[in-house]
């Protein structure tokens, strides 16, 4: 390598340092506008009860071996306060006849304690 496409490289590392800093900057500057910030507890406690219910999904199919869920990105997880959510989502799993059907779902949890799930309801 010689001395210019070392001081290009240089140069190069440097824009990409000045635009990671920008970026963390801006996102943790207030700007005095309302933001989306992240709440990580929220997201956690979503994605815990996507999984709980996608549990409660699995005990209900005939084949759940078979069972493709879509995902947490793919689901909707909504909190309704007092610790209980909803999660609407789908699978794609075999039925009696060993057809691969996709079943919509939609299913209320209330989280009793950090590890302890109770099941309100559950719709197909």
């Amino acid at each position: 390598m010689d001395g210019k496409e070392q001081k290009e490289s240089k140069w190069l590392v440097v824009v990409f340092l000045i635009f990671v800093v920008g970026i963390v900057y801006y996102c943790n500057h207030d700007t005095g506008t309302k933001k989306a910030s992240l709440n990580w507890t929220e997201t956690e406690n979503k994605m815990d009860a996507y999984f709980m219910v996608k549990m409660f999904v699995e005990k209900k199919l005939k084949s759940p071996s078979s069972a493709d869920f879509g995902g947490y990105l793919s689901a909707k997880v909504s909190c309704d306060g007092n610790r209980t959510y909803t999660v609407a989502g789908y699978v794609d799993a075999q039925n009696s006849f060993g057809a691969t059907m996709r079943t919509s779902f939609l299913g209320k949890v209330k989280q009793i304690s950090e590890y302890n799930w109770k099941l309100i309801s559950l719709t197909f």
